[in-house]
């Protein structure tokens, strides 16, 4: 689903947990979460706050 960025809760280097919310999307009037799929390090954030996003976008990649 396509969306917009409207909040990046991580940041390069931050450690994460599986479950713990990484992004927040606006899409159709709702918000959606995007949550890690796993534990590990945010190696490479990919996206800011404002950005328009498609469904196979990535995001971040979080190293295990």
């Amino acid at each position: 689903m396509s969306g917009v960025v409207v909040e990046v809760r991580v940041h390069d280097g931050g450690e994460v947990k599986k479950g713990d919310p990484v992004a927040i999307l606006s899409a159709m009037k709702m918000e959606m979460v995007i949550s890690a799929p796993h534990s590990g390090k945010v190696g490479e954030l990919k996206v800011k706050e404002g950005d328009s996003v498609d469904g196979r976008d990535l995001i971040c990649k979080i190293l295990k």
